[in-house]
């Protein structure tokens, strides 16, 4: 059996609502009514009735589609709300991602601590401990949990090699970015001398 169409749901609708109504006291009182009056006055009630029964189905069409219209209207709203709240947790999730990369790995506060983390970092690259040394450590502006320090470190008796890769464990590896540097005049160019200023972002818990 094929499906009815809506209008033909409607207009069943409307017949069998006209059948019932034809039973109805008050509309055979209505008729009643009206047979008694002229012929003039019966086609003018006849013919509001008519009109009234062909609106009223397009009154009903026009009040599913303005709200099916309006359901449509709230359901993009809807999306597009869910839309620019992925996107607000995606940038978030970027920036959070992205910020902790700045942020040291171990939290950092003292001029002691920085020290045994560069001394680690000798040790691992392999380069004689008193060659590296913190000599000034500040601390600078904060945000919440997010504290900045500066330092300074001289560095001395260090080969071409040896000075790459300390500036690669620090800025690479432990997060420690370098701000400035001062590379002192020696007689043997290969032995280097001078002195790198940090920056850096620590978490305190």
């Amino acid at each position: 059996m094929s499906k009815k169409s809506p209008f033909q749901q409607i207009d069943e609708a409307l017949f069998k609502g006209v059948d019932q109504l034809k039973s109805q006291t008050p509309f055979v009182k209505f008729q009643e009514t009206v047979a008694k009056l002229g012929d003039q006055e019966q086609k003018i009630i006849n013919l509001s009735i008519s009109y009234l029964l062909l609106f009223i189905p397009i009154i009903l069409v026009l009040s599913v589609w303005l709200m099916n219209s309006s359901m449509r209207s709230t359901i993009e709203e809807k999306r597009q709300i869910l839309s620019e709240i992925e996107k607000f947790n995606n940038r978030r999730s970027e920036s959070d991602s992205k910020g902790r990369e700045l942020i040291v790995l171990t939290p950092i506060a003292a001029q002691s601590e920085l020290q045994t983390k560069i001394t680690q970092i000798l040790s691992r690259a392999r380069i004689p401990g008193n060659s590296v040394n913190v000599r000034s450590f500040n601390e600078g502006s904060s945000a919440g949990e997010l504290k900045e320090f500066n330092a300074e470190l001289s560095f001395d008796k260090l080969s071409t090699a040896q000075f790459t890769e300390l500036v690669k464990q620090l800025e690479e590896r432990e997060r420690l970015k370098i701000s400035g540097l001062l590379i002192e005049n020696r007689i043997d160019q290969s032995i280097l001398k001078g002195k790198l200023n940090l920056a850096f972002l620590t978490q305190q818990k």
